[in-house]
Formats: structure tokens, C-alpha cells, sequence
């Protein structure tokens, strides 16, 4: 819930509180206007959001392919297939160093401890970080619920043609004279 607070207290209230970033003072120390002078890192935490959505969509992509090759029974791009998973991933990992930066340069401004999750930026924000960070966060939630699916599905899809292989090789053993 927001208020618009009157005297020296002008800002946002949360929960009958000033926050500090509406107040304009971290840590005893004025800073700018969270309306203007913080503009840029927060645009820039949202482009390293978006560049993490997309990096998340291209991994649903990559393990669906990756579904699609074991489903398909033909494992010879298997192995490619799994290299570019890998290789998201990897990208994934430098991504989310990064976007811890940023996450704690923009909490600190919001006057929120460092390592604050995205739903207590998104609450503390002012309009319309507040609403486009908590559009990241609910997207995050469904690409990682459909990461999370599409990787178990592969698991299993791969422990049968595992179990697949070593019944023919089995099979063919039994067979040599």
C-alpha cells in the first residue's frame, strides 16, 4: 500500500513506515531522487532481468530439443544437444553474478539489506519498477516450473533409453556364438 506522506517525511509509507528510498536518505546519507537520479540502475537491472528471461526461455528450447531427440530414439545429436544446455547454463551462471550486483546496488538504494530477493525490490520500488519487477519474478517462477518439468521429463526419457540399450546389448550378447 502506498501513501504519499506530507513535511519532511514526503515519500512513500509502507505499512505506516517511511522507507528510506522514499525519504531520500540511506544510511543517514541523502541521496537522489529515487524518481531520477536512480533511473539508470534500475533500467539496468531490468535489462539484465529481461536478458535472464531470455536466457531461460532459450533453455526451455534446449531441452525440449533435447526431449525430442530421446523421445525421437535417434541419440545422434544428443550429445551436441547437451553441450548447448550446458553452454545456457553456463550463461545463466555469469548472468545471475552479475544480477547479484546489480540487486544489491539497487536494494541499497531502496535502503533494503544486500542479497534482497526480487519480491522485496519489486515491494519497495516506486511505480513502475515496483510492477515491472514483480512481472520478472513471475516469470522467472513459471520458465523455472517449466525448466523444472521438461528436466525430469528428460531424465526419465533418458534413464529408459538407457534400460532401452542395455536390454539389446544384453540381447546381442546372448546371441554371439
Amino acid at each position: 500500500m502506498f501513501v504519499v506522506g506530507k513535511g519532511p517525511e514526503i515519500g512513500l509509507k509502507r505499512h505506516g513506515r517511511t522507507t528510506q528510498a522514499a525519504r531520500g536518505v540511506a544510511d543517514g546519507v541523502p541521496m537522489a531522487e529515487p524518481t531520477g537520479g536512480f533511473v539508470a540502475d534500475f533500467a539496468q537491472l531490468s535489462d539484465l532481468l529481461w536478458r535472464e528471461r531470455e536466457l531461460l526461455d532459450l533453455l526451455v528450447f534446449k531441452l525440449e530439443s533435447e526431449r525430442l531427440l530421446l523421445e525421437s530414439g535417434d541419440v545422434r545429436w544428443l550429445a551436441r544437444s547437451t553441450r548447448e544446455v550446458d553452454l545456457v547454463l553456463e550463461q545463466l551462471g555469469l548472468t545471475e553474478v552479475t544480477r547479484a550486483l546489480e540487486v544489491d546496488a539497487v536494494a541499497k538504494q531502496l535502503g533494503l539489506p544486500p542479497n534482497a530477493g526480487l519480491a522485496e525490490l519489486a515491494d519497495a520500488a516506486l511505480s513502475p519498477w515496483g510492477e515491472l519487477f514483480h512481472a520478472h519474478r513471475a516469470a522467472f517462477r513459471t520458465l523455472i516450473a517449466e525448466i523444472t518439468n521438461l528436466a525430469e521429463a528428460n531424465r526419465i526419457a533418458l534413464t529408459d533409453a538407457c534400460a532401452s540399450s542395455e536390454r539389446v546389448l544384453q540381447e546381442v550378447a546372448a546371441w554371439t556364438p
